[in-house]
């Protein structure tokens, strides 16, 4: 009976020790637990993945059958993959070692000093082509089904054309001190080699790069580099099945290359394999004369800002233009020029007929006053074959693979363009959906519909469109009415509908009549799973599954109904589950990191803020939380964050915003409330969210309503900013990369030289109005203004390499409310911008703004870099991190003292 008694109060014990789960520390930054890469077989059967930090700054993959206990981990590898016939599993180990499993028998072939590997199919064959690192450079083709192989030496590279029926070898033979290098085209199921191009004796320095094949897999194109550096002289080379060489295509000689320009790279075949696009550089960018007056002059003629233009030509990436050749006689069109948007995209049109850029003559932040960046805001179609540039209707292009019929456009509507007519059709402009979407407050600007084009059917006979919730089928031509393939139920119940990234409708085409897996988020619940329709039926959506988690459809099977599908929520970290129907989840991974610690749960919270509105945000508890306790608030916020309420977030170091699990998982509370904008009142309207919502909080009896503390970076910094020169509601407060000055920012340039007008009149800072037009509410919405208003402990963050805040934002405030005595420190990090990039810089950060919380919402001592500051002269010897337990409390200002 005395040894039952011990057992049973050890265990008590045990789970009493056990169930005190330990806060996260600095110690699991960057070595936190992850699942990563997962790969279904098409099968349906096997199911691989890795795990991140298992061990640390390692991986392990796991091989595992989706229907049985079989499972395989091979700690320190991650690059592995799955036969197309399911059968096998190919992966290098630690230490270059090539193995190919056979999933059914689980045995194992090993095949020693593989560099790397490559799956693929030739006639219907499942091949592998392995690299080995030994000293003959050996390059291995084999068929997997019978074990023939095939091995070429001296190969340093290789390029499998995409039907897998040739391959083009690079290798490198020495004689007699002599390297040669040569390019061998082999035709895999003959065996035929032959080669193509190699490097004569006594031949300056050469090498071959930038391989390109045709859609045929019978030309290729590539480059041919002759000397080093900026002495070397660039050719492109194009080959042709059945000829004997290779021959030189075109070299920075012929005629079509305009002067001061260089060839770069290529970059494709048409589709008809009868031209080449590729790329000029520029080749040396014209230095001012030695006795030249440097001055800069600014003109109110200019487009774009000489700050700007200086920006933009001491860049060290010189610009890059689109052209293209005609293989047959070398004819040469340059396609983009200087005035041209760096993006250039082709449509899947049989030939390549059409490309399209965009004109950027002008600065597009100031479209909504300069006469020149709105006259080149536009999209130009370009015909391929002669240069011709049409002017579109459209400001954009969708990004979604066209057969050749049309192209999309985009602007607050969607726009077909006909490529055989030159007809442009406004194709959304009946849809029976709001002409604006009324929530979108992030600017004065014009509103948008919240269109969105995702795919096309099968023979361009519709194309589906998204709204800001349901999906339609329209039709590019115009003539049938749109098809609301969601039925309206999105809208009606709160719901977004979008096609899942599933593989199989990825720049695809879709047949007509096929079903059609959706996701879903309820923006109501903020849960979210999926949905199905089939293409030609009428009718709501079916549910498959909703729930309060975040998911993500991770991989497909080819052969059959199988699905891996990520699913996490705020508690739980992201884990892959298996499922055929998506209403059934069969867990695969296991990988919960949160577990051993002190994590945390996320609660929806809706109340109403001053001005009335309704409206939501997120409350974020410890796993331990005692309502019979009273907890240290922090607010954070950054424009609206209630839709992250099953946001499953990593403990990480802070680059510029808070760490939400670090500071849960060590005893606060932390609550992300919506904010919703009015143009002119951009301060005002985080005041009327954020303090109504801590005036909310404050009745709840464990929230402790004298040690709440808000955080906000970039333009959080500035609502922070804002706040505690409205209110003494806050015990604590901490600005990252925050404005101060609307009036003196309004003036400023970014880091690239640009006005950030338009950036205060219509963009986030939201005013609505000039400086001049209503200098009022610059002043009004100013925090600098009402420094002298702030009675809260304020920590600021400012960088002078700031490209979106100016360092001098940070300056003037401190500087005011140092100059008012006010308690207010600063921190600027050498060499960081915007948000912190260096590790170092990002976990000194995470520290002193902990400590920084702790001193003012805890209790706890402050750090010396608090209390008696570090001088400038010990700046990276000493840190100042230690407690001081001599000064219990920050002192007064200078200004106090003087008094």
């Amino acid at each position: 009976m005395k040894y039952a008694i011990v057992c049973t109060l050890f265990v008590f014990y045990t789970y009493c020790c056990f169930a005190q789960k330990l806060p996260t520390d600095t110690s699991v930054f960057g070595k936190w637990l992850s699942v990563k890469s997962p790969i279904i077989s098409n099968n349906g059967e096997y199911a691989l993945y890795t795990i991140n930090n298992e061990p640390v700054n390692n991986h392990t993959l796991v091989i595992q059958a989706i229907h049985t206990n079989w499972k395989m981990e091979i700690p320190g590898t991650g690059n592995a993959a799955i036969t197309q016939d399911s059968r096998m599993v190919v992966f290098i180990k630690p230490g270059d070692t090539l193995c190919l499993l056979t999933l059914s028998t689980s045995v194992v072939e090993y095949l020693p000093h593989v560099s790397s590997f490559q799956l693929f199919k030739q006639d219907g064959k499942e091949c592998l082509a392995y690299q080995l690192n030994d000293r003959r450079k050996e390059f291995v083709l084999r068929d997997l089904g019978t074990g023939n192989h095939e091995s070429f030496t001296g190969v340093t590279n290789y390029l499998l054309s995409h039907d897998g029926n040739t391959i083009l070898l690079q290798t490198e033979s020495k004689l007699d001190s002599v390297i040669t290098l040569s390019l061998k085209w082999v035709n895999i199921p003959s065996g035929n080699m032959i080669t193509i191009w190699s490097t004569g004796f006594g031949e300056q320095e050469k090498k071959a790069s930038n391989f390109v094949f045709d859609a045929s897999n019978a030309q290729l194109a590539y480059i041919v580099q002759e000397g080093v550096d900026n002495d070397s002289e660039t050719s492109f080379w194009y080959y042709k099945a059945g000829t004997s060489k290779a021959i030189m295509l075109v070299n920075n000689q012929s005629v079509g290359i305009d002067h001061g320009l260089r060839l770069n790279n290529i970059t494709s075949f048409s589709k008809d394999g009868n031209r080449l696009f590729f790329t000029l550089k520029e080749k040396e960018v014209p230095t001012p004369k030695r006795v030249a007056v440097k001055v800069d002059i600014w003109s109110y003629t200019d487009s774009k800002l000489q700050s700007q233009q200086l920006y933009e030509s001491g860049q060290e990436e010189q610009d890059t233009y689109t052209a293209v050749i005609q293989i047959d006689d070398q004819h040469i069109f340059r396609l983009q020029q200087e005035v041209d948007d760096s993006y250039l995209r082709f449509f899947d049109v049989k030939s390549n007929d059409i490309t399209f850029t965009c004109n950027s003559r002008g600065n597009w932040d100031e479209r909504n006053w300069n006469a020149n960046a709105v006259s080149s805001d536009a999209t130009y179609l370009i015909n391929t074959r002669n240069g011709e540039r049409i002017r579109t209707d459209g400001n954009f292009i969708a990004d979604v693979q066209s057969g050749g019929k049309y192209v999309i456009l985009l602007n607050r509507d969607v726009l077909s363009y006909e490529i055989a007519t030159g007809v442009t059709r406004n194709i959304t402009q009946f849809l029976h959906i709001p002409l604006v979407d009324n929530e979108f407050d992030d600017n004065p600007g014009p509103k948008p519909r919240g269109l969105s084009v995702v795919a096309w059917l099968d023979n361009e006979e519709a194309v589906l469109i998204c709204d800001k919730y349901d999906i339609w089928k329209v039709d590019p031509a115009g003539r049938k009415p749109a098809v609301n393939l969601t039925n309206g139920y999105g809208r009606k119940h709160n719901i977004v509908f979008r096609l899942t990234e599933d593989k199989k409708y990825r720049n695809k085409f879709i047949a007509n009549n096929e079903k059609l897996i959706l996701d879903a988020f309820d923006r109501t619940t903020k849960n979210s799973g999926f949905y199905s329709i089939a293409l030609g039926s009428k009718g709501d959506p079916e549910l498959l599954s909703m729930g309060p988690y975040t998911f993500r459809l991770a991989s497909s099977a080819l052969d059959t109904t199988a699905y891996i599908v990520e699913r996490s929520n705020a508690s739980q970290s992201p884990n892959y589950f298996w499922t055929s129907d998506f209403k059934t989840f069969t867990p695969l991974s296991h990988v919960y990191p949160e577990a051993a610690y002190n994590w945390l749960s996320s609660a929806l919270i809706t109340w109403k803020t001053f001005d009335g509105r309704s409206t939501q945000g997120v409350l974020y508890k410890p796993e331990n939380f005692d309502p019979k306790k009273k907890y240290p608030v922090i607010f954070y916020y950054y424009e609206k964050l209630s839709d992250e309420l099953n946001k499953y977030r990593e403990p990480e170091a802070a680059e510029g915003w808070i760490n939400i699990p670090w500071f849960v998982s060590n005893g606060y509370l932390v609550f992300t409330p919506d904010i919703h904008y009015t143009t002119g009142k951009p301060g005002e309207s985080a005041y009327n969210s954020v303090v109504s919502a801590a005036k909310y909080l404050a009745e709840f009896p464990w929230v402790d309503a004298t040690k709440m503390g808000i955080q906000g970076h970039s333009f959080g910094g500035y609502e922070t900013n804002y706040i505690v020169t409205h209110t003494n509601v806050f015990a604590a407060a901490m600005s990252a990369s925050g404005i101060a000055d609307c009036i003196s920012g309004y003036g400023s340039l970014s880091k690239e030289g640009g006005s950030l007008q338009y950036f205060y009149e219509v963009d986030q800072t939201r005013i609505g109005a000039t400086l001049w037009g209503k200098p009022s509410l610059y002043i009004k919405n100013s925090p600098i203004f009402f420094a002298d208003k702030v009675t809260t402990p304020l920590l600021l963050m400012n960088n002078k390499e700031d490209a979106v805040v100016p360092f001098a934002q940070g300056v003037e405030f401190f500087t005011a409310l140092r100059r008012l005595g006010k308690k207010a420190w600063m921190l600027q990090y050498d060499g960081e911008a915007h948000s912190l990039q260096d590790e170092k810089a990002i976990k000194d950060y995470t520290i002193r703004i902990t400590q920084f919380f702790d001193h003012y919402l805890k209790g706890a001592l402050p750090p010396k870099w608090m209390t008696r500051g570090i001088s400038a002269k010990m700046k990276g010897i000493d840190d100042g991190l230690e407690l001081d337990d001599s000064i219990k409390t920050p002192g007064p200002g200078l200004l106090s003292v003087i008094k």
